[in-house]
């Protein structure tokens, strides 16, 4: 059973989260699938739980704790959390599944768990190769509705690896909404993280012969497709236009076809000026409403080669094995 909030069973009691970004490990434009591996980390109070010390293990931001080995978690209430339109979770372990339980002081617990998925991605290629991509990543309850449980993000600790390179994406990670399901006969409360992805208008460039290799099949034209039906009706008048001239030469109206090689020159600079000048605009404007806010929202790494002990100043502590 859940713990209890002031020993009454009918008051909510609050879950709270934050997330590391740890590696997105494939962009699957094809079957619209985003890989990624992220740490997870949970926190909640259990009245029930109580240390049979004041000797702790080890210190962090949140306080002095004792560090619970993996297996002890099966043995404790957990939240039970999942990934919505999830198709696949893998723990990356050698041995143990790379978790762990922390327990601090005024019964207060966390829990971190490292994990990489797989899970849906509805894309929208109407700007390609422009296009910005929201992937939602939603963590619900499974068993408890919103009477039960409050599941929040914390507003801070919510951490991106600045290491991650994606040749043909910019990323960003937002972790800053909640909400309530509407597809169930109960509500369920849940957490949205939104991995954004922005397409490197360099690297489309690098590649143009084989982007539609990776790209899905769509049943709607991308600004890609516009661009390329005014190139082919170009070529197309071009081309007409040629043996239009030569035939007026070899019948004696070389002014004529003059004229007409210099006006079809004239159209069809005008024409590629006109379209390229409203085309890049609307481009920039799509990118613009797309993208709003994308380079706003990364989430900062935290300081490297400090750890949080250090940082709080926190004293030598002396390890050891106290039991719950």
């Amino acid at each position: 059973m859940r713990p209890l909030v002031d020993h009454n069973l009918s008051i909510p009691m609050n879950i709270e989260a934050e997330l590391n970004l740890r590696n997105i490990l494939l962009v699957n434009e094809i079957d619209q699938l985003i890989t990624a591996e992220v740490t997870l980390r949970v926190f909640w109070n259990d009245s029930r739980l109580t240390l049979n010390s004041d000797h702790y293990d080890f210190c962090d931001r949140f306080g002095y704790y004792v560090l619970l080995h993996p297996n002890a978690i099966n043995k404790l209430w957990t939240p039970d959390l999942f990934i919505d339109l999830s198709k696949d979770i893998r723990h990356p372990q050698v041995e143990i599944k790379p978790s762990s339980m922390l327990f601090y002081k005024e019964h207060f617990v966390r829990m971190d768990s490292r994990f990489n998925f797989d899970v849906a991605c509805n894309m929208n290629f109407g700007s390609f190769p422009v296009d910005c991509q929201q992937c939602t990543i939603n963590f619900e309850s499974y068993s408890y509705t919103d009477t039960q449980w409050n599941l929040n993000w914390r507003k801070s600790g919510h951490e991106i690896n600045t290491h991650i390179r994606l040749p043909e994406f910019e990323h960003r990670l937002i972790v800053n909404k909640e909400y309530l399901t509407d597809y169930y006969e109960e509500n369920y409360t849940g957490m949205k993280a939104l991995i954004s992805l922005k397409r490197r208008i360099l690297f489309f460039l690098a590649l143009f012969s084989s982007q539609k290799s990776y790209m899905p099949k769509i049943s709607y034209f991308t600004l890609m497709d516009y661009w390329m039906m005014f190139s082919l009706m170009i070529m197309f008048l071009v081309n007409l236009e040629y043996p239009i001239y030569l035939l007026l030469r070899k019948n004696g109206y070389k002014r004529t076809a003059r004229r007409l090689n210099v006006s079809t020159f004239i159209f069809v600079l005008s024409s590629i000026i006109a379209f390229n000048t409203v085309y890049w605009l609307i481009v920039g404007l799509e990118t613009q409403k797309l993208c709003r806010g994308f380079d706003k929202n990364q989430t900062k790494f935290p300081e490297e080669n400090k750890t949080e002990a250090e940082k709080m100043g926190c004293p030598d502590l002396a390890i050891t094995s106290d039991e719950i």
